[in-house]
């Protein structure tokens, strides 16, 4: 069928169906003189398009998902997969977008059209550089299985792809909305120790990890207020800018920066969810 009798029989317009091609979601056939010819099988995928439009994910997400549902087989596995990355690009532009919205909200209180309602410790007004885009809460556990059982499996926190190498270096982050939980074995929390050049301690660590805009600014921030430092800032192999400050009752603070979104970072080496890293 012509291009035409596409946008008949879905009820998509054309403008829509080149949009589709464009974005890399509708690849039709071509007659020898360059015309686009589409099958059943086209007809299909378009209103697979429309459904998942309608469900509201935006292009880019589209084409992570639609090979693993276009798929005759349906292979759960790959759809898994898609689905997790999808998330991923998701949270990401989430991020983003508060990011963003954080700056605007600074710019405002700068040209003093809306007030600074941050306060210092003494319920003073301060024009603050550091706003925390992201909670992380870090559980080191012997019983790393039961632990991710417990948090991925029965609780229904979405995993996210995460560094770590091979054997008992094991580490899954959870998703938990507006936070996330790490859960990561003894050999992970050396590693990463090492990592920052922080000093090991014996026995599990309480520590918190905060995403910040600027490490060393935060880092320098916390240092004014009295934080001892226990390692500076340093670039790591999972693409963040680590640093961690002593905090009060014994906790450890480790501020990250970012330096790519989650997308990117699910390309690299050594980024993968817990059950699909070799052991």
């Amino acid at each position: 069928m012509r291009i035409g009798e596409l946008a008949t029989r879905t009820g998509v317009s054309v403008r829509s169906l080149r949009y589709y091609e464009q974005q890399g979601l509708l690849d039709p056939d071509r007659t020898a003189a360059g015309h686009r010819v589409y099958t059943a099988e086209h007809e299909a995928c378009v209103v697979q398009i429309q459904e998942l439009f309608q469900a509201g994910f935006c292009s880019s997400v589209i084409q992570e998902l639609l090979p693993a549902l276009t798929r005759p087989d349906q292979d759960a596995s790959l759809l898994d997969k898609a689905l997790v990355a999808a998330q991923a690009r998701l949270e990401s532009e989430k991020r983003s977008i508060e990011t963003e919205m954080a700056g605007l909200r600074r710019l405002r209180v700068r040209l003093g059209l809306a007030p600074d309602t941050h306060v210092t410790p003494q319920d003073g007004p301060h024009d603050s550089l550091q706003y925390t885009q992201q909670l992380r809460l870090i559980i080191e556990t012997d019983d790393f299985d039961e632990a991710v059982r417990f948090y991925r499996d029965v609780l229904g926190m979405a995993e996210q792809p995460a560094f770590a190498t091979e054997g008992d270096d094991r580490v899954s982050i959870l998703n938990a909305g507006i936070a996330t939980i790490e859960l990561a074995t003894p050999t992970h929390v050396r590693t990463i120790d090492a990592i920052e050049k922080a000093p090991t301690t014996p026995g599990p660590t309480l520590r918190i990890a905060l995403e910040v805009e600027d490490t060393e600014a935060a880092v320098s921030s916390a240092r004014e207020h009295g934080a001892q430092t226990l390692a500076p800032a340093t670039h790591t192999p999972f693409r963040t800018i680590n640093a961690r400050v002593q905090g009060p009752a014994g906790w450890q603070v480790t501020f990250f920066q970012e330096l790519e979104t989650l997308e990117e970072r699910a390309t690299r080496e050594g980024f993968t969810t817990d059950d699909d890293r070799p052991r």
